[in-house]
């Protein structure tokens, strides 16, 4: 809605997303972990996904979220991350009971999210809307990936800050 973007710039700023998701998930995940660790990366990972949505609230031109798209490519090394230490906590017999936890965590977020997200932009881009912010969802997502980092930090205090293990 704040772009007046058409089909076609929605369509390059997901595919240039999920490109961009690909070339780090797959390729640079296990260099990154390698050299910095896994705790680290998480870190830089989750401040750069919040950041992100904290800053999609406040621009204004389409080719802002096009460079933010860009700028935040390293928060998609959190899933990987997360999912190294989650493995690495749990015994091989548990890791089948594992994986459908979290498989079934985000199918429950692929169910929820979009209908969470798509009435709070229609609260706040009504016409009666508190205040205008298109971009409020965006800000619930920031909030959220914050709690994320919380978490995270608690859970992997102590944790060694060398090499992963899992990508070498």
């Amino acid at each position: 809605e704040q772009f007046g973007w058409e089909e076609l710039e929605i369509g390059i700023s997901v595919a240039l997303y999920g490109l961009l998701i690909a070339i780090v998930q797959g390729g640079l995940t296990g260099p990154v972990t390698n050299r910095f660790g896994n705790v680290p990366g998480g870190i830089v990972s989750i401040v750069t996904g919040s950041a992100l949505y904290f800053a999609y609230v406040f621009i204004n031109e389409g080719w802002m979220a096009y460079a933010l798209i860009v700028v935040s490519a390293p928060s998609a090394f959190a899933g990987p991350i997360m999912q190294t230490l989650m493995t690495e906590r749990v015994s091989d017999d548990q890791q089948g009971e594992l994986q459908g936890v979290i498989a079934s965590v985000m199918s429950i977020n692929a169910i929820v999210a979009p209908f969470v997200m798509s009435q709070i932009f229609r609260t706040y881009t009504a016409e009666n809307a508190p205040i205008y912010l298109p971009g409020a969802p965006f800000a619930l997502s920031g909030i959220l990936i914050v709690g994320t980092l919380i978490v995270f930090v608690a859970v992997t205090r102590g944790e060694p800050v060398g090499a992963a293990r899992s990508f070498r």
